[in-house]
């Protein structure tokens, strides 16, 4: 049940950097949380047009625990409804260890990194946690790819492997095989890659690695294949200036893509132009991830009120204004994860949200 306010109390703690700012001749606040504040104070506009009142208090805090710990002891916090970020190291702690005390909604709107959000009842991910980004993609290709057999193909980072171990666990849990699992070394050649895309019965290639170079490696031995093999991968092929992306349609490859935005949708749109009006600037994806964020947890708080934590769990899927959807279905992460790819040359979602 909702226990609806008159209006709802959002502290904003964000690494602005104003003190540097002040004591530096040439120094500049933070882009990604000014832009992300931006965001935020546009949609706190948007809100009030929908009978939703939200009073932004901004705090500025980085990395450290102690000006969080300072933060949270000040006048007035404890009367926060909703808790948007601290988003860097030690800080991230003490602000969890709060809102597990108190009950308060806590929104990290950056990092993806699951053990923030264990064991805990009031601390949330705005994005899918890295496991839930892999686990995610690894059901959609079970039910997208007809061939129930995968190679995972990992680099050499921790975050790589992790990526690697979560699609294959949550692969064969979904009923698939993987027949290949295997780290690619930054020297792996042509050849080496053939030899894995070549190999028969292949339904689909999982490929995690930041290597451009392994990458042109693998996409040169899928260019050789008589019929295209579907790969899952992240969205860092992207910025590889040697790979096209008729190339990347063409060989059908899917991104797991948490950030998607499609730029042509009226939401986006109308919020590019209304940033633009307002602050005379271009908006990043932080000014994006900021007003959709505000605007989903504003509406779950008319809704739910600011106990929300029972009824954001139980909510079924939903799209964003601006992002593909949000989907916190007993979990503290977002367990909607977009695929997209190429489709006649545009990059579009193969997996919305119904």
């Amino acid at each position: 049940k909702a226990d609806p306010k008159d209006a709802y109390n959002v502290a904003v703690v964000l690494p602005f950097e104003y003190t540097k700012l002040a004591a530096e001749k040439n120094g500049r606040v933070s882009p990604i949380a000014v832009d992300m504040y931006n965001g935020i104070r546009l949609a706190q506009k948007q809100l009030a047009k929908e009978d939703v009142q939200i009073n932004l208090f901004a705090y500025d805090v980085g990395a450290d625990a102690d000006k969080m710990m300072e933060t949270v002891n000040r006048p007035g916090f404890r009367g926060s409804d909703l808790i948007i970020g601290p988003v860097n190291g030690a800080a991230i702690r003490v602000a969890v260890g709060f809102a597990n005390e108190t009950g308060i909604g806590q929104i990290n709107p950056i990092t993806t990194n699951s053990q923030i959000v264990q064991n805990t009842t009031a601390a949330y991910l705005f994005q899918a946690s890295l496991e839930t980004q892999a686990r995610q993609a690894a059901r959609f290709a079970r039910k997208q790819f007809a061939t129930p057999t995968a190679a995972v193909l990992f680099g050499g980072s921790p975050r790589d492997s992790l990526l690697a171990d979560a699609y294959r666990r949550a692969f064969v849990q979904a009923g698939g095989k993987v027949s290949v699992y295997r780290s690619i070394k930054a020297g792996s050649d042509l050849s080496q890659m053939a030899a894995v895309v070549e190999q028969s019965g292949l339904g689909h290639l999982f490929v995690s690695t930041t290597n451009e170079t392994v990458v042109l490696n693998l996409v040169s031995a899928l260019e050789k294949l008589p019929a295209p093999l579907p790969v899952i991968t992240q969205t860092n092929w992207l910025a590889f200036p040697m790979i096209s992306y008729d190339q990347l349609e063409r060989l059908q490859v899917h991104f797991v893509s948490p950030d998607y935005i499609d730029y042509r949708s009226p939401g986006a749109i109308a919020f590019r132009q209304a940033y633009i009006a307002q602050y005379n600037l271009i908006p990043s994806v932080y000014a994006y991830q900021g007003y959709d964020m505000m605007l989903f947890f504003g509406r779950i708080l008319k809704t739910f009120g600011a106990s929300f934590h029972a009824g954001l769990k139980s909510r079924p899927p939903a799209k964003g204004d601006i992002f593909a959807g949000y989907d916190y279905r007993n979990a503290n992460d977002n367990q909607y994860v977009p695929i997209a790819r190429f489709e006649n040359g545009n990059y579009v979602l193969a997996n919305p949200v119904e």
